[in-house]
């Protein structure tokens, strides 16, 4: 029997009585801890010889033999009393001496092993902590599989590491032909589970880390997915390749696979949603369902129940509004009052305000708004052309040759000709309007403007045209270019 030194009168001790007398035949009664059932003690270090219970202390109030030898491990209740059984002292949860420096912390899951001591100190292998305690402190627990109808063992590759009670499961069972294809030695592998019920439940998942109190509380067949944080994942079953990082990231998770939640309570209702990344608290907060989606900020999305290839960036971006849309592009801060359709592009500033959007709107037409917020009186004569006041539509080429052009291109339908507003001509810019693939209309830097005579001709250069210039306040010049290139005018007086 493994004993060690009872701290209660382990050698040479005395006992008195509550005047400060010895104990003379005085009674030490000694039962497992928190119990009145006897548990034994022993005479000598070789732990063969027990102590009579209740051990009688001789006139000078000292135990037969001066030693009193406790089970290694175990926890003792001792009581005692006076030759007439009245109660002197009693005291719980006594453990041997060398327990107390040492105390044991964990075991690996097999009576024949090791006990893992504090200060790097190994004890011995009876005091183990077998496979059938259900909340063992610390395990590697490396379940071996049944093969061939029964007539077979597998050893499962084990490397798993599960500490705090209730980390790891002992019920894991490898399965002779697991899904997937995958390799059945694999199963119940490579797991690291740290804080209470972290991993607690699996079945066959590998290469899984659960670090955090209920970190993957639930999952059973997933694998490769990380969860850090108290109830970060809590809810996955079966999801693979998963990363949750915050308090509850991803806990509603079940089904889904290659998510991202960075952040308190991100992804928080998205049962079986895949490909989504979260970044922020409550980031997605409120979505059930939906894939790919990107949210960034503190409580983006917050208020999205359903919706897939959704991108928004920015603290509590539609954090109303939006329900159920996809296919959007969402960028600013507290960005509110959308509507509820998919395909949108909104950018908006930090205080909530919209500058541009574009998408298909809930009347099912296309839209494109751009939003000015400050006064700017007009100055035509702008070198800058205004640029950046009021709602401007800015196209520019950094070409420098005077062929260059910027347009606005229109399309009334996906199969029909175009319709072409083109700034051409460089240092002298001209203003050619085109319609079905031909210039029925120009306006050159000084002012002239020039009309189609001839629509059906290819070039204005050779087309006739006619042209219109106001000559002074009171004059208007009427040109007429003919198809023989002889070029007529006429000049009005205006009234």
């Amino acid at each position: 029997m493994a004993v060690n030194l009872s701290p209660v009168g382990g050698v040479a001790a005395q006992f008195f009585d509550n005047n400060g007398d010895p104990l003379s035949g005085g009674k030490l009664y000694t039962y497992a801890a928190g119990t009145t059932t006897p548990l034994a003690t022993y005479t000598t270090s070789a732990g063969n010889v027990p102590h009579t219970n209740p051990i009688i202390l001789d006139s000078a109030g000292r135990v037969p033999g001066g030693e009193i030898w406790l089970t290694n491990s175990a926890s003792y209740k001792v009581t005692i009393k006076t030759s007439a059984d009245v109660l002197v002292g009693s005291y719980d949860e006594i453990i041997d001496l060398q327990s107390a420096l040492y105390p044991k912390i964990a075991s690996f899951g097999s009576a024949t092993v090791d006990v893992l001591y504090r200060l790097g100190k190994n004890y011995e292998s009876a005091g183990t902590v077998e496979k059938t305690e259900t909340r063992p402190f610390l395990h590697d627990y490396r379940p071996l599989g049944t093969a061939q109808g029964g007539t077979a063992v597998f050893s499962t590759d084990g490397a798993n590491l599960f500490i705090g009670p209730g980390a790891g499961n002992f019920t894991m069972t490898p399965l002779d032909v697991p899904p997937d294809g995958i390799d059945r030695n694999l199963q119940c592998s490579h797991n690291l589970g740290i804080g209470i019920e972290a991993l607690g439940q699996l079945t066959i998942g590998y290469k899984n880390v659960g670090i955090g109190v209920n970190a993957f509380r639930k999952l059973t067949t997933g694998h490769g997915n990380s969860a850090l944080g108290r109830d970060a994942g809590h809810e996955l079953l079966t999801g693979i390749s998963n990363t949750f990082v915050g308090f509850t990231a991803g806990f509603g998770i079940k089904t889904g696979n290659n998510n991202v939640c960075v952040g308190i309570s991100s992804a928080y209702n998205n049962e079986a949603g895949t490909g989504n990344v979260s970044v922020g608290r409550r980031a997605g907060f409120s979505f059930e369902a939906g894939d790919n989606n990107t949210l960034v900020g503190n409580e983006a999305g917050d208020s999205q129940v359903s919706g897939s290839h959704n991108t928004i960036i920015g603290a509590a971006v539609a954090g109303n509004g939006i329900t159920t849309g996809e296919n959007s592009t969402i960028i600013g801060s507290r960005i509110t009052g959308l509507e509820n359709v998919s395909g949108q592009v909104v950018i908006g500033s930090g205080d909530g305000i919209k500058y541009l959007q574009t998408g298909t709107l809930s009347t099912s037409q296309a839209r494109l708004d751009l939003v000015g917020r400050e006064v700017t009186p007009v100055n035509l004569a702008a070198t800058d052309g205004q640029a950046d006041a009021g709602s401007s539509l800015l196209l520019r080429s950094s070409a420098s040759v005077n062929n260059a052009v910027t347009q606005v291109v229109f399309q009334s339908r996906v199969d029909q000709p175009f319709s072409r507003i083109v700034s051409w001509g460089g240092a002298t810019p001209n203003i050619s309007l085109i319609t079905n693939n031909v210039e029925t209309a120009r306006w050159n830097s000084l002012g002239d403007f020039q009309q189609k005579v001839n629509p059906t001709a290819a070039a204005m250069a050779t087309n006739s045209t006619m042209t219109f210039a106001l000559t002074s306040d009171t004059a208007l010049q009427v040109r007429v270019r003919g198809t023989d290139g002889v070029t007529r005018s006429v000049t009005l007086t205006l009234a």
